[in-house]
């Protein structure tokens, strides 16, 4: 189908940032799914929280360079789709034992408005004696995620769209909804708070009301009789997927871990979240390698 030719301004008008009516018109049959390891989402559930990360954080390093310097958005992402990607069980469940949670569109509206305090998360961990507060030091917008060729080609949600150069530059501006077109397998939405001034920690925690999730799903190799004996979410519908893919992607890998680690313990100005990374996979290592 041929794309539509569309300006900068009405394309990012697209999205309903801050407008809860025109959301609601956009989200009917959808669902909305967060897929993670099973340890964070255990921590979800126990902590009714959900973490949301600065661009500092990303693993796109295109979307990390596009935003620089900012140091005031923070971004929660589920993927909007009915069917599982196969893909975001490689990328955020954690190898083999993953899990992502389900919401519908009523409960994405009712999330949306709940978000009324944020806590700074420091070394892992919310900072309850700093609750920052909506309207006076954040503001909360929300939208799906544009998806760019480079060369004027937009995809946003179903529809395909084709824009000039100039344009492009505009389009591209500032835009907190920006990815490359190679990430549309994702098909991501995003709940974005924006602080009115700049913050030197790299994640924040937005509490959950765990009545808006619908089910939990777990990943194809995750070992569900384990998850049901320890009675993990007993207050929620749990099923496992039934995709026949595996995902145990370390132990592809398993001969280069050692020099991994190695190298990633050698380095000094390693980030904390390196830090944290290097101490996990020291956790599992043992089982892969042995």
């Amino acid at each position: 189908m041929k794309p539509t030719k569309i300006g900068a301004k009405e394309l990012r008008g697209h999205n309903p940032k801050s407008d809860l009516q025109v959301l609601k018109s956009k989200v009917k049959n959808l669902d909305f799914c967060h897929y993670t390891s099973l340890d964070a989402l255990k921590k979800i559930i126990k902590n009714k929280e959900i973490w949301a990360s600065s661009f500092e954080t990303f693993n796109d390093s295109h979307e990390r360079k596009l935003h620089e310097g900012n140091k005031r958005s923070f971004v929660f992402c589920v993927c909007c789709s009915k069917s599982e990607q196969i893909p975001l069980w490689y990328l955020y469940s954690g190898g083999t034992n993953g899990g992502r949670f389900r919401i519908t569109p009523a409960s994405l509206i009712k999330l949306i408005k709940s978000i009324k305090t944020v806590y700074p998360v420091i070394n892992g961990i919310r900072d309850g004696e700093r609750p920052m507060h909506l309207g006076i030091d954040f503001t909360v917008e929300f939208g799906w995620v544009y998806y760019s060729r480079g060369d004027g080609f937009v995809n946003h949600r179903t529809d395909n769209y084709i824009m000039g150069r100039r344009n492009l530059e505009l389009f591209v501006k500032d835009n907190l909804y920006l990815k490359d077109y190679e990430w549309n397998y994702e098909k991501e939405f995003r709940i974005i708070v924006n602080f009115v001034r700049d913050v030197e920690f790299e994640r924040i925690a937005i509490p959950l009301d765990t009545r808006l999730i619908a089910d939990i799903l777990l990943s194809p190799e995750c070992d569900d009789g384990k998850v049901k004996k320890e009675d993990c979410f007993p207050d929620f519908k749990v099923s496992k997927s039934q995709i026949g893919c595996y995902i145990t992607i370390l132990s592809k890998y398993k001969e280069d871990i050692p020099d991994y680690l190695k190298a990633l313990a050698e380095k000094a100005d390693s980030t904390e979240e390196e830090i944290q990374l290097l101490k996990r996979v020291k956790d599992v290592v043992g089982n892969v390698t042995g």
